[in-house]
């Protein structure tokens, strides 16, 4: 496994490259918007970032360190470790999210009202924002978070398909925040099946192809 300090340094540097990126103008800003596509009504976001943050980023390495406690293994520090090992990875993932992001500049289908002056108070860094859609963080980071968890739980538990039938909840659980996006009018379907495609490629690559789970 890789050592804790290691994934410090990854989650510490993800972090800082996560949070600089939502402050970076997407290239481009000033092409015109469809009003037919992009003046959809402005909702409220059902899912915020910040819960977003807390669900996917943080609910699973706490659940996963608590079970490590009431049904311990061999190593009294693994929890701790394989929290530590999804936070890194969860941090990583996210850098390209963002950076696409940036590059791609695709309008939201509410971004004629979030460059609206009137709302640019309510909403920060709205004229950025607006251009943001392609694709959904909150696809790939729900459902990445919630095959984690499947798969930590068979392999605590050794489960075979049969008896795990039931830790398929958790995948349809992981679709919530992408659906919500698309309810409401933060971004086009589009947007969010290929965050949904991102989120099980990430899944496969982190934690099924690159992941020491003993």
């Amino acid at each position: 496994m890789v050592s804790i300090s290691s994934d410090l340094l990854i989650t510490s540097t993800g972090v800082a490259a996560v949070l600089a990126l939502r402050y970076i103008k997407p290239l481009d800003i000033s092409s015109k918007l469809d009003r037919k596509k992009h003046a959809k009504p402005l909702l409220p976001l059902i899912l915020s970032n910040k819960m977003l943050g807390l669900v996917s980023l943080f609910l699973p390495p706490v659940i996963l360190f608590l079970v490590e406690l009431i049904v311990p293994s061999t190593s009294p520090s693994r929890g701790l470790v394989l929290a530590f090992n999804y936070i890194s990875r969860w941090c990583l993932t996210a850098i390209p999210v963002q950076t696409i992001k940036l590059i791609v500049s695709s309008p939201r289908p509410n971004a004629v009202h979030l460059e609206d002056h009137r709302v640019n108070k309510k909403y920060n860094n709205s004229n950025y924002e607006s251009r943001q859609s392609f694709f959904s963080g909150h696809a790939a980071g729900g459902l990445m978070a919630s095959l984690f968890l499947k798969k930590y739980l068979q392999q605590k538990f050794q489960l075979n398909h049969i008896n795990s039938f039931s830790l398929f909840l958790l995948p349809i659980l992981g679709l919530y925040p992408g659906y919500t996006q698309f309810k409401n009018n933060w971004h086009h379907l589009h947007d969010v099946l290929i965050g949904y495609l991102y989120g099980i490629i990430c899944y496969f690559i982190a934690f099924v192809w690159f992941y020491d789970w003993q």
